[in-house]
């Protein structure tokens, strides 16, 4: 009988992937979950910060978390956001101007500009927050988790 010569394709063992692409979907993702001002998305949004996650502890940063803007460690995650959902009838979170940083496939650093408005009463009281940012990533086993969040520049116009 003839022999069948079987040719195997080289398989990758792990999937090829675009920290670019991902980066950007988890910036998304993040804004939506936040303007969802949905408490069932609480455990969602934690789930973007590694449990590592630090904010910087600068004068700026630290005003930041101050007005709730940014959670100031991993702990604080839930109870910040529930906070805004809380004092805001409707919460904008843009994160926009995304300069990426990919130091290889599992940490990465992205400068941004981060656009917060929010908006509270029957004739809305809207505050805008603008803030140059650098957020720090690590990919995690679920995925990527945000373990550093700075902030340079805070503009807050009422």
């Amino acid at each position: 009988g003839r022999s069948a010569i079987m040719l195997v394709p080289e398989i990758a063992l792990t999937p090829q992937t675009n920290p670019e692409v991902e980066l950007q979907q988890f910036l998304n993702t993040l804004s939506t979950l936040i303007e969802s001002k949905d408490m069932n998305n609480l455990e969602g949004i934690q789930a973007y910060f590694s449990e590592a996650y630090l904010a910087a502890d600068d004068k700026v940063t630290l005003f930041a978390v101050a007005t709730g803007v940014i959670p100031a460690n991993f702990e604080k995650v839930i109870p910040s956001i529930t906070k805004l959902f809380e004092t805001y009838d409707a919460i904008q979170f843009k994160f926009q101007d995304i300069q990426m940083d990919i130091t290889h496939t599992r940490k990465a650093s992205v400068k941004l500009k981060l656009d917060v408005i929010t908006e509270k009463g029957p004739r809305p009281d809207r505050k805008e927050v603008t803030a140059e940012c650098q957020i720090d990533f690590r990919k995690e086993e679920s995925g990527w988790k945000a373990t550093f969040w700075q902030l340079f520049k805070v503009e807050v116009h009422l």
